[in-house]
Formats: structure tokens, C-alpha cells, sequence
């Protein structure tokens, strides 16, 4: 079960539910409301920690987060956001799925395309420069 904000009036088990209620749906129910656009993550969601950062050096995590930050629509505190639930290149923004990226607050149906075309564009660039 996922717990999500509404951001449109939904019906759930037989009753609607107004814009700003709090539900908890099965994650695919959630992951779909949330990729139509009509919820979003509940901020009392626990972010998924992927991998353990304890293993980087400061110097390797600035460095992560600084190239995260260089991504369209990715300030420093989704950044952050980001390399918690595991993501430590632009490639990986880049090819995530669009579902797992919305789980992270701060991504939303509108902005996840736009964030993984930019990480596309740079890990492009990247490659090009080798």
C-alpha cells in the first residue's frame, strides 16, 4: 500500500474523495494516479534507499549530486532526493522507469519526461566527449 495526496476528486470503493485527501491505494492503483496526474506522493512516504552512500567518500557524493543537479527541472534538493532512492549517474535518471522515478517527491507525471530527456541530453553529451 502506497500512500498518495489527491490533486483531482477520485473514487474510491464507491466514494469520492476531494482534491487534497490522503488515501492509501495498492501500489499499482497509486503508481497509475500518479502517472495520470491525479495524485501525487504523500510526503510521509519513505523514500526507497537503494544504495548505501556510507561506501562514497564526501568528495564522491558532492560530485554526484553536483551532475544531478545538472539536470533540467533537478534542484539540489531533489538531487538529493535522487541519490537517496539509489540514482547516482544521469544515465540511470536517464533510463529509469517513469514509474520509479515519480515516487520520489518533487517528480511528478509532468515534470519525469522532461527530467529524464534532460539526463538524456547530458549523458549523450558525455558520451560524445569521450
Amino acid at each position: 500500500m502506497k500512500k498518495i495526496r489527491l490533486l483531482h476528486t477520485v473514487k474510491k470503493d464507491g466514494e469520492w474523495f476531494e482534491p487534497g485527501s490522503v488515501l492509501e491505494f495498492p501500489a499499482k492503483d497509486a503508481n497509475e494516479l500518479i502517472l495520470g496526474g491525479h495524485a501525487e506522493m504523500h510526503e510521509d512516504t519513505p523514500i526507497p534507499s537503494i544504495g548505501d552512500e556510507s561506501d562514497l567518500t564526501q568528495f564522491e557524493q558532492e560530485s554526484i549530486l553536483e551532475k544531478l543537479g545538472e539536470i533540467e527541472g533537478v534542484n539540489d534538493d531533489l538531487a538529493l532526493r535522487l541519490f537517496h532512492a539509489g540514482f547516482e549517474t544521469v544515465q540511470q535518471v536517464a533510463e529509469a522507469d517513469a514509474e520509479d522515478l515519480v515516487m520520489i517527491k518533487g517528480i511528478g507525471a509532468r515534470s519525469v519526461e522532461k527530467i529524464q530527456d534532460s539526463a538524456g541530453d547530458i549523458f549523450d553529451d558525455m558520451v560524445d566527449d569521450l
